[in-house]
C-alpha cells in the first residue's frame, strides 16, 4: 500500500464550497453538462453549501476530480476529467467520502451510480439496492455500503443527529461573561425564584447572546470544577444554547488542568450534560436530596500530548529571529529560528504572509490582534487572496465573539474575498489546547504552545513539522462550525 502511495501523481484534499467551488463548478460542468448531457437545473440542486467536498488535483495542482458527500450520506457528483481516468483518482475520492461518514458515525452511505461504473463501486463494497432507475436521462442503479462504528472519539459527537441540534448553523455565540458588567442581566435570565448566594463572584460564568445581542442562556461554574446555574430561556432550549454552555465549562476544565467538572442536577434536567459526554457519579458521594451527581473526566495526559510539538521535547538549539526581511526565504532556509517576543512573531508571520505562493493557514483561538490585525499582514494575505484561483487562506478560531465585537481586519478580508479566504470555528471537542500556529505553502511554520504567551520557534523550511501541525489543522478543519457572524457583511 505505501508503494502504491508513493506512485500517486495526483493528490486528494477535502474542499470548501466557499473556497473551491468556482473550480469544482468547473469540472462537473465538463464532464457532466458538455461530456454527458445532463441538463443545468438538474445538476445545480442548491445542496452543495451544506455538502462535504473533495477536489484532486495533478502534479501541476490543477484541479482534475472532484465529489460530494451529503449530510444524508449521499456521495455523489463524482466527475473525473477525461484524460485522467483509470489512475485511480475516483477511487481515492470515494474512499475519502467513505472515511468522512465514518468520521461523522453515519451507519451507511448510498450513492446512485450510472451502470457502466457498477463494477467500480461494486469493488469499493458497495452493493445494488432497489430496481434500476433514469436520472437525467441516463440508467442509473441504486447502491448502499453499510460502515463499521468509528473508533474515533470525534465521531460521537455527531451521532444521534435527533438529539444533537445543528451548531454548524447556529445563530448564537458563546462566550465568557463578566459578572460586573453582564451579572444584572444574567440574574433576570435566572428568574424571580432565583435567591442571591455569595458563589458569583469568585465563579467563571459563559453566555450565549443571539445578533441582536439577547441573552439566550448562562451557566456558572467554580474554580473546583463544580457547574451550576445553568439557565436558557425556553424559545432557545432546542437550538444547542444549553450544550454550548456545558461544552464551554469543560474546555475550561482543561486550561486550569482539572481531572473532571461535575453538575449536581435533578435527574429530568440531565439530558443535555449526557449529551455533552457526562456520565452518572456511582462513587456515593453526598449530593442534595432529590439530585444526582454527573461528571465529565477530563484525559489531561492525551490533552497535553497531543498538543504538544516534537520539538517542544527536547531543549531547542536555534538562533534568535532576524528581522531583517530578506533574511530568510520561504521553502529555502532549514534553520530552527528561536522566537522570544511579540515582535519576532509579527515579523516571522508578515514575512511568511508575503512570500507565500499557494496557502496560508492560520490556527489562532482569538486570532491575536498584535500579531494579525495590522495593515502590512493584511495587504499581504490580500495579495496572496487574489493571486490565482488556487491561492486560498485558512483560518480557525475558537470564538468569533471577541472578533466580532472589536472588529479584526482579517474577517474583513475574508468577507470581501470569500471565494479564496474562510475563517471558521474549532469544534468544541478539539479545543483541547492553547497552541498557536501560522503555516505558509507546504513548509514554512511559526509557532508557540501558548497563544498569551511569545515564546516560540519557527522554521521556513521544515516539511515533517509542517505536515505535522497540517495534519492537526486538517482535522480541526474537518469537524469546524461555519460562523453567520464571520460572514456578515457590514451595511
Amino acid at each position: 500500500m505505501s508503494a502504491e502511495l508513493a506512485l500517486r501523481d495526483f493528490n486528494i484534499a477535502e474542499a470548501d464550497w466557499g473556497i473551491h467551488g468556482n473550480q469544482m463548478s468547473s469540472l462537473r460542468r465538463l464532464v457532466f453538462i458538455v461530456e454527458q448531457n445532463v441538463p443545468e437545473e438538474e445538476e445545480w440542486d442548491g445542496k452543495d453549501p451544506t455538502a462535504w467536498h473533495w477536489i484532486a488535483t495533478g502534479e501541476d495542482d490543477v484541479p482534475v476530480g472532484t465529489g460530494r458527500l451529503l449530510p444524508d450520506g449521499q456521495i455523489g457528483r463524482m466527475a473525473v476529467l477525461a484524460e485522467y481516468r483509470g489512475r485511480g483518482i475516483g477511487a481515492a475520492i470515494l474512499e475519502a467520502a467513505v472515511v468522512k461518514a465514518r468520521y461523522l458515525g453515519m451507519s451507511s452511505v448510498f450513492l446512485h451510480a450510472q451502470t457502466h461504473a457498477l463494477d467500480f463501486y461494486r469493488k469499493a463494497q458497495f452493493t445494488d439496492e432497489g430496481p434500476l432507475f433514469d436520472e437525467a436521462g441516463i440508467e442509473h442503479q441504486g447502491m448502499r455500503r453499510q460502515l463499521p462504528a468509528s473508533s474515533d472519539g470525534v465521531a460521537s459527537t455527531f451521532r444521534a443527529a435527533d438529539n444533537i441540534p445543528d451548531i454548524g448553523l447556529q445563530d448564537f455565540v458563546t462566550a465568557e461573561a463578566d459578572w460586573q458588567s453582564d451579572g444584572r442581566i444574567i440574574r433576570t435570565l435566572r428568574g424571580p425564584a432565583w435567591t442571591d448566594d455569595d458563589l458569583d463572584d469568585g465563579a467563571i460564568h459563559w453566555h450565549c447572546q443571539d445578533p441582536s445581542g439577547l441573552t439566550l442562556g448562562s451557566i456558572r461554574m467554580q474554580v473546583d470544577g463544580r457547574i451550576d446555574q445553568l439557565h436558557v430561556l425556553d424559545e432557545a432550549a432546542a437550538t444547542g444554547v444549553a450544550e454550548a454552555l456545558v461544552n464551554a465549562t469543560t474546555l475550561k476544565g482543561q486550561r486550569f488542568n482539572l481531572e473532571r467538572v461535575f453538575a449536581d442536577f435533578a435527574d429530568n434536567g440531565t439530558a443535555v450534560f449526557a449529551r455533552c459526554g457526562f456520565v452518572p457519579d456511582e462513587s456515593g458521594e453526598s449530593v442534595a436530596a432529590g439530585q444526582k451527581r454527573y461528571y465529565y473526566e477530563i484525559d489531561l495526559e492525551r490533552v497535553h500530548e497531543e498538543s504538544r510539538p516534537a520539538a517542544s521535547r527536547a531543549a531547542l538549539d536555534g538562533s534568535d529571529f532576524d528581522e531583517r526581511t530578506d533574511a530568510y526565504q520561504l521553502a529555502e532556509d532549514k534553520d530552527l529560528i528561536l522566537l522570544r517576543k511579540e515582535d519576532d512573531f509579527r515579523h516571522i508571520c508578515l514575512a511568511m504572509a508575503t512570500q507565500a505562493t499557494h496557502h496560508v493557514r492560520i490556527f489562532s483561538p482569538w486570532l491575536d490582534h498584535k500579531l494579525y490585525d495590522n495593515g502590512p499582514i493584511a495587504d499581504a494575505l490580500a495579495v496572496l487572496a487574489r493571486r490565482n484561483k488556487y491561492s486560498h487562506i485558512e483560518i480557525l478560531v475558537y470564538d468569533s465573539h471577541r472578533i466580532v465585537k472589536n472588529g479584526h481586519r482579517l474577517m474583513e478580508l475574508a468577507r470581501r474575498v470569500p471565494s479564496s479566504m474562510a475563517m471558521r470555528i474549532v469544534h468544541p471537542e478539539l479545543r483541547t489546547s492553547n497552541q498557536e500556529f501560522m503555516l505558509a505553502d507546504k513548509s514554512g511554520m511559526a509557532f508557540r504552545q501558548e497563544y498569551d504567551t511569545y515564546e516560540g520557534y519557527g522554521y521556513f523550511h521544515n516539511v515533517s513539522e509542517a505536515n505535522r501541525l497540517a495534519r492537526l489543522f486538517q482535522r480541526a478543519w474537518d469537524s469546524s462550525l461555519s460562523d453567520p457572524y464571520l460572514r456578515q457583511l457590514k451595511i
